[in-house]
């Protein structure tokens, strides 16, 4: 068993609120689309005031944009990779997921990530966090899918 435990710091740290960022901002847009669509047809049709309902829903689109304090907490991350499964536990989320179901792993300078088949799935094992198991049983483990990347 292999286990990366800790938090996360420098720039597997960023990675991760880069891609949270990210997928805020795919929401958002998906939110704004389904509100701004209504309320412009409704705007021109009916009176232009209509057009003050897109400010709240501006916000909400540049709310991920906004979100500089995530950079400053903590993000306590525990990775569990056995034979058969990757155990994936932070704060209240629990997510495990097949080994098979690992389509790449990445490897940069200091972190490891991981993703799977499914879409959005993914996750970063930093290096300096592995306190089970070493590094050559990890590579062994996901020997033929490691990329590995130079920043």
């Amino acid at each position: 068993m292999i286990e990366f435990s800790g938090e996360l710091t420098g720039e597997s740290k960023r990675f991760v609120i880069k891609n949270m960022r990210r997928g805020l901002f795919i929401v958002s847009m998906i939110v704004f689309l389904f509100f701004a669509i209504p309320t412009v047809v409704f705007a021109m049709a009916y009176n232009y005031l209509f057009f003050i309902f897109l400010v709240p829903v501006s916000i909400v689109l540049l709310n991920p944009f906004c979100q500089g304090k995530n950079m400053k907490k903590p993000f306590n991350v525990k990775i569990t990779v056995g034979e058969d499964e990757v155990i994936y536990e932070h704060e209240s989320v629990y997510n495990s997921y097949a080994i098979n179901e690992v389509e790449e792993v990445i490897e940069y300078e200091e972190y490891y990530h991981i993703l799977f088949n499914n879409f959005n799935k993914n996750y970063v094992c930093q290096k300096d966090l592995l306190t089970k198991g070493t590094i050559e049983e990890f590579e062994a483990l996901f020997e033929g899918k490691i990329t590995r990347v130079n920043e």
